[in-house]
């Protein structure tokens, strides 16, 4: 059993929106239960949002939410 309350880092949930092997839902029920959780679908990808055409829209996805959410606890560097 997860204890989701222990984790207190920011935590990044991605979905797919047309997912045939995992269940969307199951996703977004996950980043609920996290308390420092952020949500992400790709639209129109299946099962592989790390692949193909969809990399470069999860990437950025990705970039953008470790931009803002600092998931690794690391000081804003100074110019």
């Amino acid at each position: 059993k997860v204890d989701f309350d222990a984790i207190t880092s920011p935590v990044l949930v991605i979905g797919a929106g047309h997912d045939r092997g995992v269940n969307p839902r199951i996703a977004r029920t996950t980043a609920r239960r996290h308390r420092n959780a952020t949500y992400i679908e790709i639209p129109n990808a299946d099962h592989l949002v790390f692949d193909g055409e969809f990399l470069p829209t999860t990437m950025n996805h990705i970039d953008d939410w470790i931009t803002t959410h600092d998931p690794f606890g690391c000081p804003t560097p100074t110019a």
